[in-house]
């Protein structure tokens, strides 16, 4: 008796936790390859008429943005008035002596959010030291066209640890236009 009530309750918790959040179906490819949602997570800056910016955080597992129903309702009646919606993303990356996290931001309509099916965001580093990328985007009715020097999606990847140690790096990434 004791586990089923330990199980109800569970479950119950489980279930009020999880409505709070709605998912967009967004996917992210970085050089051609799928990030882990352990590396990855993002946030959205909204520039309404007004100078201040309201900042919405969002969870991401492969395929789905998780956002806070409140949020995203936020954005749905106010996706007009919305001047400019950033996205700020943080990429972990481990390489074979470093550990760098790379912050790609990018501005798009609020439209994507809302209107489409999915949306398969394709982002190639062209020059990571000097952090520059190039940000193509496919959708359920038009997509971008394909940068020369972009990756090809499902690629293979072989990750390496150096075994003498690792260095932590931040690199603000800036999008070529």
């Amino acid at each position: 008796m004791r586990k089923v009530v330990i199980f109800i309750i569970f479950a119950i918790h489980s279930m009020v936790v999880y409505s709070q959040y709605e998912s967009v179906n967004w996917i992210f490819f970085i050089d051609g390859k799928l990030p882990e949602s352990t590396v990855f997570s993002g946030k959205f800056i909204c520039f309404e008429n007004t100078p201040k910016e309201k900042i919405i955080e969002f969870k991401y597992t492969i395929g789905d943005i998780k956002i806070l129903t409140d949020d995203l309702n936020y954005i749905k009646e106010n996706g007009d008035s919305i001047e400019k919606l950033t996205v700020e993303l943080r990429y972990k990356e481990f390489a074979k002596k470093s550990r760098n996290t790379y912050i790609y931001s990018f501005d798009i309509s609020s439209f994507f959010l809302l209107r489409f099916d999915y949306v398969v965001f394709r982002i190639t580093n062209l020059d990571k030291k000097k952090g520059i990328f190039y940000l193509g985007y496919s959708t359920s009715e038009f997509d971008t066209v394909w940068y020369c020097k972009e990756s090809r999606i499902f690629t293979r990847i072989d990750t390496k640890v150096h075994k003498k140690g690792t260095t932590n790096n931040t690199i603000i990434m800036k999008q070529k236009r």
